[in-house]
């Protein structure tokens, strides 16, 4: 019988493979619902805006990783990769079933109570139905942006799921709720303070506000 991830190679060959061969998914089959939602919206992200490059699909500190080169027009590409950690920090990477991260014998990993302290060697069982998209898990963004000579914050309250089609629009179908302009000083010092709340992400999309930002004094 062919295993999930067998199945998620079927559906996409193309963004599972390069030029070096395919590409190995370095976690458990727990993750699969994550995992295929994360590879549908990159599907529609190479049919709608232009090729995806996965370089690598791993666990690491007991969160799910996907390292991948999307084109610029794919506004949601930081924002996407944190809500897959963050599902996958709350995903058992064995069963699928609600989990919590966990640490011991040297290792750390995400484990809900019956898996506690398992490594490996569980069959996972297939979804009849997965997941159609991200859950948003009440996080909030702020767009960084520059307008004339201020840096322009824009927080939105993200859509309670984050499908394909969500993402693809960019902030079109984003509520926003808050906009401030400030300088680029005030702009560093909010974007540090909102990096200390975990329900709140920030998103620069161009470098060269981010180093105007953040450059070295």
């Amino acid at each position: 019988m062919d295993s999930a991830f067998d199945k998620l190679r079927a559906n996409y060959p193309s963004l599972l493979s390069n030029e070096l061969g395919p590409i190995y998914l370095e976690c458990h089959e727990g993750w699969y619902e994550i995992l295929n939602a994360a590879l549908a919206i990159y599907a529609k992200v190479e049919e709608e805006l232009g090729p995806v490059r996965i370089g690598q699909i791993k666990e690491k500190f007991g969160g799910l990783r996907i390292y991948a080169k999307t084109p610029a027009a794919f506004e949601h590409s930081s924002l996407m990769s944190e809500l897959l950690e963050a599902w996958s920090l709350q995903t058992c990477e064995l069963c699928g079933q609600p989990g919590k991260r966990q640490s011991g014998m040297g290792w750390v990993a995400t484990r809900c109570e019956e898996h506690s302290g398992v490594r490996r060697g569980f069959e996972y069982q297939i979804p009849e139905h997965p997941a159609p998209g991200i859950p948003n898990f009440g996080l909030k963004v702020v767009r960084v942006e520059s307008s004339n000579d201020a840096i322009l914050l824009t927080t939105y309250h993200t859509p309670p799921l984050l499908t394909p089609d969500v993402l693809i629009q960019g902030y079109d179908l984003f509520d926003p709720f808050d906009r401030v302009e400030c300088t680029a000083e005030e702009a560093r010092e909010r974007l540090i303070e909102l990096g200390d709340n975990p329900k709140v992400t920030w998103v620069c999309g161009d470098i060269g506000i981010h180093q105007r930002i953040f450059r070295r004094q």
